[in-house]
């Protein structure tokens, strides 16, 4: 009995040895971990493109007045034997934008003085105004300007004549009136509030005066079929 009791002791003991912790190594089961779960990736959603930002009108598109006034010296044919230097006057009224027009009013006078001739000493001079219509200016650049102008002039042209002694016995002066149609090309530089012109320009008088002397009769001028002339100017534009 003895024996049998020491055996079962020796079999429960071993029995709760293969379960229990080994008490010398401080070792215990582990538990085993617990499986990770997969990372699932979302993919990101695409940027909205950013709003469009709207063009800024230019400041010359906007339909705008405009207005200038500038002066300057000239010089035409048709006043006189010969080329006859003057000056001007102008005022401009614009209306600006992606194309430009204008309207110039402009005062001008030209004067040959004192010029000797082969039947006298003669002089002339003109003092004419002129309205013209520019109907569309093309840009060139954002400086420059081209302006072709269709015009009307009307004025007095005078004519004089001066004693010599020989041929003319008294002075005499004759005033007849002036018209004539008009075409010119004008380039205009911008610079702030500065604007500088320059071009030709062509006349068609549409009243031919002529001037002669009498006793006996001899002609002393005509004016031709047709003038050129060229101007340069110089004002403000505001």
């Amino acid at each position: 009995m003895a024996a049998l009791a020491a055996r079962s002791q020796a079999e429960q003991a071993e029995r709760e040895g293969k379960t229990a912790p080994d008490a010398d190594t401080g070792e215990t089961s582990a538990t085993p971990p617990s499986p990770v779960p997969p990372v699932t990736v979302t993919p990101a959603a695409p940027a909205s493109p950013a709003p469009e930002r709207p063009k800024r009108v230019e400041r010359h598109d906007e339909p705008s007045v405009a207005f200038g006034a500038s002066a300057g010296a000239a010089a035409s044919t048709g006043v006189g034997p010969g080329v006859a230097p003057g000056l001007l006057v102008a005022l401009r009224v614009a209306l600006t934008g992606a194309t430009e027009r204008s309207v110039v009013l402009s005062a001008l006078g030209y004067d040959t003085f004192r010029m000797s001739l082969d039947v006298a000493d003669a002089r002339f001079s003109v003092l004419k105004g002129r309205l013209e219509l520019c109907p569309i200016e093309p840009r060139l650049s954002e400086r420059v300007r081209v302006s072709p102008c269709a015009g009307f002039e009307l004025g007095s042209q005078t004519g004089r004549s001066y004693p010599d002694g020989a041929r003319v016995e008294t002075s005499h002066t004759v005033s007849e009136l002036w018209m004539a149609g008009t075409l010119a090309v004008r380039l205009r530089l911008r610079f702030g509030a500065l604007e500088l012109g320059a071009g030709p320009e062509l006349g068609v008088p549409l009243q031919r005066n002529r001037y002669a002397l009498t006793e006996p009769a001899r002609l002393v001028y005509q004016v031709p079929r047709a003038t050129v002339g060229l101007s340069a100017t110089a004002g403000l534009a505001w």
